[in-house]
């Protein structure tokens, strides 16, 4: 297959859809804003074993059902890049992703995300609300990182952490 781009509401009328597995697509390595945009039933999304650096913003825009998402191997998540994923539970980036760059905002409005894991990545700096707007967010894993700035303010307006592991770090 030699898909590698998905572009803006490339999925558009397909609202019916409820699970869409995008694993055999070697070659997928970009996905547009607003990628997934009119799929409003869709609960899964399986983008495992594909290397896509950057999650633009709003990439998931309009998954108002999806619950869960297999993650790609990705550096970096933008602003708003899970807007919308009012249903999402837990997120977790494959081992070994290289995952670099967390930004103000990446994971805000996850109404319902209670688990977060971003071990064993590349992370060297956690800037001001990386995890604003988590209101159940209660387990954040951060271990085995190159974590050596945590900014003010970056853990603030978590209602209810009860694990915040940021062990094996240079903190």
């Amino acid at each position: 297959n030699k898909l590698y781009h998905i572009k803006r509401n490339a999925f558009y009328g397909l609202a019916k859809l409820t699970t869409l597995k995008l694993t055999e697509n070697p070659n997928l390595s970009y996905l547009d804003s607003y990628a997934f945009d009119g799929l409003s039933m869709l609960s899964s999304l399986d983008l495992s074993n594909k290397k896509i650096d950057i999650l633009e913003p709003y990439v998931f825009a309009g998954l108002k059902m999806l619950s869960t998402i297999v993650s790609p191997i990705v550096k970096e998540i933008k602003e708003n890049a899970f807007y919308q994923l009012n249903n999402l539970f837990s997120f977790s980036i494959p081992t070994g992703s290289n995952f670099t760059t967390l930004n103000s905002y990446s994971f805000s409005n996850l109404t319902r995300l209670s688990n977060l894991d971003l071990s064993n990545q590349q992370i060297t700096y956690i800037p001001s609300y990386a995890f604003i707007d988590l209101p159940r967010l209660v387990i954040i894993h951060m271990t085995k990182n190159p974590i050596k700035i945590i900014a003010s303010f970056a853990f603030c307006n978590l209602n209810n952490p009860q694990i915040t592991s940021i062990s094996f770090n240079y903190v």
